[in-house]
């Protein structure tokens, strides 16, 4: 295994803490996974997919309502691999070879991650023909909006994880620099939506 980072290690522990949590929060929020598994449908048909950064695994449960589908789960996070029954490795570095999957999705992923990296590995793995579907938060929406939102998960999931979120949204590029990433690897735009979270499809060409 590569050798990571004291802030990462401390990371993956803080994902490793709050795991139970987070899927009692998936759970919760599963209307949002639906619709957005949903969205997906209309551009994919896949027969194989990765979830990156999977989390507990509810958007792969969505996805296989609709599709037939065999869904690999994968995350940095032992106990939400326990949780998704998915696979532990690094989205930066995705223990797969080229072109497999049919469907490649980062929901609420990006933002934790080296954003051209990330997408390069995703569009690597993807079939040509291929969807990437990606899902997070808007990083255009003001800090008045985002300094409650994160006042307000603190009191579910702790202090660290709210600084930690706060600190990378505020980070995260914009969504015309996250769709100039995608066009560069090969991809096309399908369809772009922009909320306080913003929604990118996109098929490899």
């Amino acid at each position: 295994m590569k050798h990571l980072s004291w802030q990462k290690r401390c990371s993956d522990s803080m994902w490793n803490e709050i795991a139970e949590k987070y899927l009692t929060w998936s759970e919760i929020n599963r209307w949002y996974y639906r619709i957005f598994a949903n969205e997906i449908s209309k551009f994919a048909r896949p027969e194989i997919m990765l979830d990156i950064c999977s989390g507990p695994g509810t958007l792969g449960e969505e996805l296989k309502k609709i599709f037939n589908v065999q869904v690999v789960n994968i995350d940095l996070s032992i106990e939400m691999c326990r949780l998704s029954k998915g696979i532990l490795g690094d989205a930066m570095s995705l223990p797969f070879k080229n072109e497999i999957f049919d469907l490649v999705t980062l929901c609420f992923a990006l933002h934790e991650l080296e954003v051209e990296r990330a997408i390069k590995e995703a569009g690597r793995v993807l079939k040509k023909g291929g969807t990437i579907a990606i899902a997070d938060l808007n990083p255009a929406v003001p800090d008045y909006l985002k300094i409650p939102l994160s006042a307000f998960l603190s009191a579910i999931f702790g202090v660290e994880y709210a600084e930690n979120l706060l600190k990378k949204w505020r980070n995260l590029k914009s969504i015309d620099e996250i769709r100039c990433i995608i066009e560069g690897e090969g991809l096309k735009i399908e369809s772009t939506v922009t909320r306080l979270d913003f929604w990118i499809i996109a098929k490899k060409i």
